[in-house]
């Protein structure tokens, strides 16, 4: 990987307002800076809905989205283009077939979406929120970049490329285990440590488990240690050190 100078005022933008890269090693943040250079060389920035994309927004998606691959090539975000910026949260109309052979149309607010094209889109109000609280367990560029990860592996079904071939066993049940845990403590009414959503689908609970992994790191080891084991592993690092 080739490496540019990265510019003091875009260390100092970092420092002052993202307290997530205050935590990291000074090597790791040598291998974030190199990948934001990168990202934002070869991905494109496209504003949506009036808004104005600058140097900043640039500068402060590409630091959270290379979080994920710090100890990782960055062949990872190879299926990415473009990243789609909305002022803030942004409506989608979907059709859906019924079984009846009648459609119907559902209206959604999102703060994000992930294309299997090649797209991004995020609502920069929930991107910049998510980055400046590193203690809510919530940040849609994670959650967003976690399913494009997910998708190098042929669809975003929670089980993304891993190193070895040998490792998916490992990796299935204990992502099955929790993901059915974390079910059935939803139907019983009970809190736990994920936010709700992951229940969706195995795909959604990957990004919702991706979005716990860096910015609970530790309460989420103390819950689901064999599954923190599973990150640790896919993410080459273990931000609960940091």
């Amino acid at each position: 990987m080739s490496y540019h100078e990265f510019p003091k005022k875009w260390e100092k933008k970092l420092l002052a307002q993202w307290p997530l890269y205050h935590r990291l090693p000074d090597l790791l943040k040598q291998s974030l800076k190199e990948r934001i250079n990168l990202f934002l060389a070869e991905k494109n920035f496209i504003g949506c809905n009036g808004f104005v994309v600058s140097e900043e927004h640039k500068l402060f998606i590409a630091a959270q989205a290379c979080l994920l691959i710090i100890n990782k090539p960055f062949e990872y975000f190879d299926k990415l283009h473009s990243i789609l910026i909305y002022p803030s949260a942004f409506i989608v109309n979907r059709n859906q077939l019924l079984g009846n052979g009648t459609v119907s149309e559902n209206r959604n607010i999102n703060s994000g979406e992930a294309w299997e094209t090649g797209k991004i889109i995020l609502s920069w109000d929930d991107a910049y929120s998510g980055m400046i609280d590193i203690t809510d367990g919530h940040n849609v560029v994670f959650h967003e970049f976690a399913h494009l990860l997910d998708n190098t592996n042929g669809s975003a079904n929670g089980a993304p490329l891993l190193q070895h071939a040998n490792n998916y066993d490992q990796w299935s049940q204990t992502f099955s285990i929790a993901f059915d845990r974390l079910q059935k403590s939803i139907n019983n009414g009970h809190q736990n440590v994920f936010d709700p959503y992951g229940a969706t689908n195995p795909g959604e609970f990957f990004a919702v488990t991706s979005e716990l992994f860096f910015e609970k790191s530790k309460l989420f080891q103390q819950h689901e240690p064999e599954l923190h084991q599973q990150l640790v592993k896919f993410y080459a690092v273990d931000p609960a050190l940091w």
